[in-house]
């Protein structure tokens, strides 16, 4: 599995997803949520601070949604 999940088609690392988020533009974004973290293999806050250096964002303004409890909410206007 550990092969699977690090290879060429396995999950987006913390720096590929904030790249990849980068990339399509996100300043228009009223909600950014950072969901399916690994809970062996990463921390929220890892995930967190790796989107903040890569955006330049807020961190408050990042959403982590958790596996047990999921997300709150969200109005979209």
């Amino acid at each position: 599995m550990k092969r699977r999940v690090g290879g060429d088609r396995g999950h987006l690392n913390n720096h590929q997803a904030a790249g990849l988020v980068a990339e399509l533009g996100w300043q228009g974004l009223q909600h950014l949520v950072l969901a399916h973290l690994s809970q062996k293999n990463n921390l929220p806050e890892r995930a967190r601070q790796c989107f903040v250096d890569t955006l330049g964002c807020d961190p408050a303004w990042l959403q982590l949604a958790d596996q047990a409890s999921g997300l709150d909410w969200r109005h979209i206007a």
